[in-house]
């Protein structure tokens, strides 16, 4: 049985880093993501229901949204299943966040750093180059320099961490390694280089929630582990028809093919039985020709047979 919570469910994820209570928590793990780019003091809560300026327009929801003390931004999303634009959506979350920041009147266009950090649930494509951790800037094409660091995004493929607990060196890989392996680990590691685990250990126990905490964990875990299950069926089904489609295809193909040859090499030996055929009856006409003492030109003219041939009936 468990010991500790599973952070993929939305309640886990809350109780983990969404209470103000486990802020402390939360600005650990993202100074060791941030680490020599900026260092957290506090931070503050914000609406994760961000409303439009503009009616009709659309509302975004994000799992956390905060500001550090210094002024970034932070938006922290979970994504469970993999979408066809879901870096696109990435990239829609934090310019609404770039785009939320501008005044009216007069202004000169200063912006506060947008960071987007994104734990998923599944590997993305790039993740055969560039590992579990994907860092995106926006730099200059020439010399690869950040051209703007207002906008940031890291995206953490937790299924593509492959690394062991002994090997996790920073804390960073100690963080991500914690978070994967979470509900099936029975301690917390790294206590006595990181402190905060000590906390963290506490924070995630199943033995420190209420009876009303756990109804509420244990339903969020089902309608984690039922998509899931639903995800994988689909996946394993399209799996299935799309070989059962493509083996039909090979199969229509090659009878394709089979016909499309088989008429080609019988025509090819129609047409070569009828030439055999041709020049036979012009050897026997030929050969008549000459027992009647017709002279060789005139057969020569009447079948197209050479002076040798005809010299040799």
């Amino acid at each position: 049985m468990s010991k500790f919570i599973n952070p993929l469910t939305d309640y886990g994820w809350k109780i983990l880093f969404g209470q103000e209570t486990n802020k402390s928590v939360l600005i650990e793990l993202l100074n060791s993501l941030l680490e020599g780019e900026v260092v957290i003091e506090d931070l503050i809560y914000l609406d994760k229901e961000q409303l439009p300026e503009v009616p009709d327009e659309r509302m975004f929801v994000y799992d956390i949204y905060c500001r550090t003390s210094t002024g970034e931004y932070i938006i922290i999303e979970i994504q469970r299943e993999s979408q066809e634009y879901f870096k696109d959506r990435a990239l829609v979350y934090t310019s609404a966040a770039i785009l939320k920041q501008a005044k009216k009147g007069t202004w000169i266009y200063k912006l506060d750093a947008v960071y987007g950090i994104f734990f998923l649930d599944f590997r993305l494509p790039e993740n055969e180059y560039e590992g579990a951790v994907i860092h995106v800037d926006m730099t200059t094409r020439k010399t690869h320099r950040v051209f703007n660091p207002k906008q940031r995004q890291i995206f953490i493929s937790l299924p593509a961490f492959d690394l062991q607990e002994d090997e996790c060196k920073t804390k960073s890989d100690r963080w991500i390694y914690v978070l994967k392996n979470m509900e099936t680990l029975d301690h917390i590691p790294f206590i006595d280089d990181m402190p905060v685990m000590r906390r963290l250990e506490k924070t995630i126990a199943l033995t420190s929630m209420d009876p009303n905490q756990r109804g509420l964990y244990e339903a969020s875990l089902k309608a984690y582990r039922d998509n899931y299950a639903v995800i994988s069926y689909k996946v394993k089904k399209g799996i299935e028809e799309g070989m059962a489609k493509g083996m039909a295809k090979g199969i229509a193909k090659g009878r394709a093919e089979g016909m499309t040859k088989g008429i080609a090499k019988g025509r090819a030996e129609g047409i070569a039985i009828g030439e055999a055929r041709s020049q036979a009856k012009l050897l026997d006409t030929a050969r008549n020709l000459k027992a009647a003492g017709v002279a060789t030109e005139i057969i020569i003219n009447a079948t197209g047979l050479s002076r040798e041939v005809i010299e040799q009936l």
